[in-house]
């Protein structure tokens, strides 16, 4: 992997992050995606996560790079693609080279190497308001997460109360104080919402709208669950097989290994890579 993160033709210098604007977020004004835009960085933006501006998204001419650099397919690029192929992250897409999925799975490991501390991982809501109170709204996101978790890990006992030590194999954490006043972003309809997750500063630091899950069988062992724990693949992936049993206005911000930051949704990743890439390396034919 060494030739790949630090050789002279890297992909870490295509992807390079810029620092850009000033605090505009407001969690109760609709948000309206740029064109072009990835729904993995419309949602940040929403959201309040890249109120700073660090995340970006991959564009086609990176991807096209990516792909020409590499282009004999072997080497460091192929052993890489190969192990995020086999781990799910980046599956190959249908239709794709399977060079071209080669140099597009690669694209998202370098993003958001800058980031800065508050964008650690966060679930991100955006419940419909209906008649509900705060404290009913809250109930109801605590039952649809316990549902989900039960779906795929039915043996694990779920604590509704802050525990401090060791997360154990068979259980899990949910916690959730009273969310705040929100506006869905256009993308999901622009509706009054109830949010989680939706801040430009560290998502610990707030009073309200905080989500918080430690699952068990997510981390390696009986520990104390640190930042470290929960960017690894194993979380990506336990996380990710959660979200298929939740509504669409629930995500999951993921931080990942080395910061390579993706969203989860519905048992779905998406990266940060523009809708243009895709259709280029869709139709790649190196």
């Amino acid at each position: 992997m060494s030739a790949v993160l630090y050789g002279k033709n890297s992909l870490v210098g295509l992807l390079a992050v810029l620092l850009v604007g000033c605090s505009s977020f407001s969690p109760t004004k609709s948000y309206i995606s740029e064109p072009n835009e990835s729904l993995a960085l419309s949602v940040a933006n929403a959201s309040g996560l890249n109120d700073k501006g660090k995340l970006k998204d991959v564009t086609q001419e990176q991807v096209k790079q990516a792909i020409e650099k590499n282009g004999n397919g072997v080497g460091d690029v192929s052993v890489a693609s190969s192990a995020l192929f086999a781990s799910g992250m980046a599956a190959p897409l249908p239709g794709f080279s399977s060079l071209g999925s080669a140099g597009f799975a690669l694209l998202p490991m370098f993003l958001g190497s800058e980031l800065p501390a508050y964008t650690s991982s966060r679930w991100i809501v955006w419940m419909p308001k209906e008649v509900m109170t705060p404290d009913q709204a809250s109930e109801k996101l605590i039952k649809l997460m316990q549902t989900a978790i039960t779906e795929e890990y039915p043996d694990v006992n779920i604590s509704f109360t802050a525990k401090y030590g060791k997360i154990l194999a068979d259980e899990s954490q949910l916690l959730s104080n009273n969310p705040i006043d929100a506006k869905a972003p256009e993308f999901l309809g622009s509706y009054d919402a109830y949010g989680w997750g939706l801040s430009s500063t560290a998502i610990y630091t707030t009073t309200k709208g905080k989500l918080q899950l430690f699952l068990g069988p997510c981390y390696e062992g009986n520990k104390e669950v640190g930042d470290m724990d929960m960017i690894t693949e194993k979380v990506r992936q336990c996380y990710m097989r959660v979200t298929k049993h939740l509504p669409s206005w629930i995500y999951y911000y993921h931080v990942g290994a080395n910061k390579t930051p993706a969203i989860l949704n519905q048992g779905k990743i998406f990266n940060f890579i523009e809708p243009a890439a895709d259709k280029y390396a869709a139709h790649s034919s190196y």
